[in-house]
């Protein structure tokens, strides 16, 4: 259906300039005809690519900042086309790998237009890919699209590991961020069935082994140092095995995962609350004990004041009660006798 609207659009828009030509011609000279012909012809054809093919990913394409596309062919791949400021694909030598991503510039004409080959002997490869991402903001978003290029720019995905447990064997579910640069695109897309998801697999066991060093209780109250290091935790944890699995999925994958961070811990239904309730009460036992300590030094000092003027300090502790109730205003007419 695409290629039919394609087909349609292009038979009608050189339709039309024929049709333009041929009354120009009964009007004009030949040599005339000809150069306005050719002119509307050229004109015509540019359009087409710009506003027709490319945006089909017919014989042409555009390929967006940061972004890159595969050209394949006979289900193979052709070409790895890049469109950045920032980056280009490396050719391949002693020291870089083919489509290794390097500084430098890839500019196409007019930008991001490209000319990939000859449809249906080349194409542009689609797959799909579900991800979910976090903005600056905070905000989650989860995808489930059809694409047709791989970005190389850094970009945070969230990651969800489900029934990892503490040290008390509570079940808890986690998420977390992890920075994450296409450093091979090649490697990216044919070395992993899906790159997101092989990185999935090797965080889950690390996140797990590194929640069961901690109690739940631990992770969230005081002033969340446990939290916070958690990431780097596992992060370290992956970068000091054996393998190294940092240096094998920038190596073998092309993936660059630079941070790990947990944005959340939820545990199983009830027991954030029944945590929280505890914690809160240890605080509020905490503030009476602070209480009572400052009423005593209070009263130490009353204490000292009453005893040099004479008063005995219990004496002075009940007419000061007095003071505070109605029986000092209905008896002694507000005033402490």
């Amino acid at each position: 259906m695409r290629d039919y609207k394609v087909l349609v659009k292009i038979v009608l828009s050189y339709a039309i300039v024929g049709g333009i030509i041929y009354a120009l011609s009964m009007t004009t000279s030949l040599f005339v005809t000809l150069l306005i012909g050719m002119f509307s012809t050229i004109i015509t054809s540019l359009l087409l690519i710009y506003l027709v093919l490319a945006p089909e990913n017919l014989f042409f394409t555009f390929v967006p900042e940061n972004k890159v596309k595969f050209i394949i062919s006979g289900g193979r791949l052709q070409k790895i086309l890049a469109s950045s400021n920032q980056y280009t694909l490396h050719p391949g030598n002693a020291q870089f790998d083919k489509y290794d991503v390097v500084k430098g510039e890839s500019k196409g004409l007019l930008g991001g237009l490209r000319f990939y080959g000859f449809w249906p002997l080349s194409d542009v490869m689609i797959y799909r890919f579900k991800w979910t991402n976090i903005t600056e903001s905070g905000v989650i978003s989860e995808h489930d699209e059809i694409l047709d290029t791989m970005i190389l720019k850094t970009d945070m995905y969230l990651v969800k590991v489900t029934d990892a447990e503490d040290k008390n064997m509570i079940p808890m579910d986690i998420k977390a961020i992890l920075t994450i640069r296409i450093v091979n695109p090649y490697k990216a897309m044919y070395m992993a069935q899906n790159w997101l998801e092989n990185i999935v697999n090797i965080i889950k066991p690390a996140v797990r082994e590194q929640v069961r060093k901690y109690s739940y209780e631990e992770l969230i109250k005081g002033d969340g140092e446990h939290f916070s290091l958690l990431g780097k935790n596992i992060f370290n944890e992956l970068r000091g095995g054996v393998p190294n699995d940092i240096e094998e999925l920038y190596a073998k994958y092309g993936i660059e995962l630079s941070s790990i961070r947990i944005e959340n811990i939820d545990p199983q239904a009830g027991l954030r609350e029944l945590t929280l309730k505890k914690i809160v009460a240890e605080k509020e036992a905490e503030v009476k004990k602070i209480t009572a300590n400052a009423d005593a030094e209070a009263f130490k000092e009353k204490a000292l004041a009453w005893k040099q003027q004479g008063v005995d300090p219990g004496l002075g502790l009940t007419l000061e009660k007095l003071e505070d109730t109605a029986l000092n205003y209905t008896v002694f007419g507000g005033g402490v006798p």
